[in-house]
């Protein structure tokens, strides 16, 4: 079937250009080949108002074959004696078709940059680095390829030969890699150009998936080891046993990585093997014990979700914040004193980059035992749970 100019051919389920469109564009190279300076082509063109056949030479024939003729006739484009190899725009490469289905990935590739550095996962494995001094001052854009070209690099072993997912919340990047190039920056299109050969060279098929910067955690702190993130805090070991004794040893960890996890069914702000679920938030708490570790800015969210739920106790990791329009709820739906964290020099670390918090007597850290039964809460004595409001009252872990 013909459509648009070009040939569908439903059993294939690839696109094809019609003959008359494989000869218009060889006339149209050898014409642009027949002269002594391409340039002097194009805007001499331009003068008569023929732009539009120049200009589909370049557009319309990377179409055809993306992945090899882009990269190649950019590649011819940028250096003075190598017009002829524009003749790569063969009956061969013109007659292979491009394919109307969508890749099916088989391994998903996460990756992100910052200024100062970079990280790369794939399934249970990942990698990380800081850039050079020199490196740092490149556009950000530039740094997201380079990062996907070092995480292509480091997992060359479980890429090779297969389709690559890649995921970033660098649109720009993305961009560049979907579209094979791009003409409003030279240096991020060599870094595509780069990547896209070294794919070719290695059997590689890329395929491109936008992942919001929120969901891209692990990646994410792996590429900024020199800030704090507050996403990858980690409790001390001992200090979990401690409550795990003193309350009941919960089954699920709400909020955790494969970096900072402590229990070992954990919920995953992003999509991970080893995680049972993704998103707290929408993962179903009814009927268990639940542990969740200090996830500030969520206080809020946290309690709501614990209202909406049947059957839940929880260990909660929080500040003890009695100005927070949240506080009160959080000691309404306690079920015993919350216990203050001991301000030891290791009770969070970073782990990625063995960091220690140092700011822990600011947060004032307290374990708070909770529950979502209503009739749990109410047979505390006013009285008692009042008293939870003072500071000083709290005893220590």
């Amino acid at each position: 079937m013909i459509y648009l100019g070009m040939e569908i051919r439903s059993p294939l389920m690839k696109v094809f250009p019609t003959q008359w469109r494989i000869e218009k564009r060889h006339h149209q190279i050898q014409l642009f080949l027949s002269v002594q300076s391409p340039t002097t082509k194009v805007h001499s063109s331009s003068s008569r108002g023929e732009t539009k056949g120049a200009t589909l030479t370049i557009l319309v024939v990377p179409v055809v074959e993306p992945t090899v003729l882009s990269r190649r006739l950019s590649n011819s484009l940028g250096q003075r004696n190598s017009r002829g190899s524009l003749v790569v725009a063969s009956d061969h490469n013109l007659r292979v078709g491009q394919s109307l289905q969508l890749a099916h990935s088989d391994v998903c590739l996460y990756t992100d940059a910052s200024n100062l550095g970079w990280g790369a996962s794939v399934l249970h494995d990942s990698v990380s680095g800081l850039w050079t001094p020199h490196k740092r001052s490149l556009h950000i854009n530039l740094l997201e390829l380079r990062a996907v070209r070092l995480g292509l690099l480091h997992f060359r072993e479980q890429v090779h030969g297969k389709t690559v997912a890649v995921f970033s919340d660098n649109t720009t990047a993305l961009s560049y890699l979907a579209k094979e190039g791009g003409t409003r920056s030279g240096s991020l299109n060599a870094e595509a150009q780069t990547i896209l050969q070294w794919a070719e060279d290695h059997a590689i098929q890329i395929v491109t998936q936008f992942v919001k910067g929120s969901s891209n955690v692990l990646a994410d702190c792996l590429s900024r080891q020199d800030q704090i993130i507050s996403t990858e805090w980690m409790l001390h070991q001992d200090i979990c046993s401690q409550l795990w004794r003193l309350w009941s040893y919960p089954t699920v960890d709400l909020f955790a990585t494969r970096l900072n996890f402590r229990l070992s069914n954990l919920v995953s702000p992003f999509w991970d093997p080893m995680a049972i679920a993704t998103d707290a938030f929408l993962y179903n708490w009814d009927h268990q014990d639940l542990y969740a570790s200090h996830p500030f800015p969520l206080v809020r969210k946290v309690i709501n979700k614990l209202r909406a739920a049947s059957c839940i106790n929880l260990v909660l990791i929080a500040p003890f914040w009695p100005q927070k329009e949240w506080f009160p709820d959080l000691v309404q739906a306690s079920v015993d004193f919350p216990r203050l964290l001991p301000h030891r020099r290791d009770l969070l670390l970073q782990p990625h980059v063995r960091r220690f918090h140092q700011a822990l007597p600011m947060l004032q850290l307290a374990a708070w035992r909770l529950s979502s039964e209503f009739s749990v809460t109410e047979a505390i004595p006013p009285e008692l749970r009042n008293s939870w409001r003072v500071l000083n009252v709290i005893p220590p872990l």
